[in-house]
């Protein structure tokens, strides 16, 4: 049901996945597995965002990142290879 939705609003999809590539580094535990469990279910989005979270962000933030693209899969490859050529 997510993915319908933020395939639909791509501008705002954008804007979330950001607020929850944040919220990965958020003190309060339940938050961060909150938007763990939220980003696998953005992949389309979220992963060329967590691949410059991984370039460009916070080192808290980069073992989440990678078990996320990992969760994702082979999905999050053609996104990978994007950002990084």
């Amino acid at each position: 049901m997510v993915r319908c939705h933020v395939e639909g609003l791509p501008d705002l999809a954008d804007e979330v996945v950001d607020v929850l590539v944040n919220a990965l580094g958020d003190a309060d535990n339940d938050v961060r597995l909150m938007a763990g469990q939220s980003l696998p279910k953005m992949s389309k989005v979220a992963v060329p965002v967590l691949i410059k979270s991984l370039q460009n962000g916070k080192a808290e933030l980069k073992p989440m990142a990678i078990k996320i693209l990992g969760d994702i899969g082979a999905e999050a490859a053609p996104a990978e290879m994007d950002a990084v050529s």
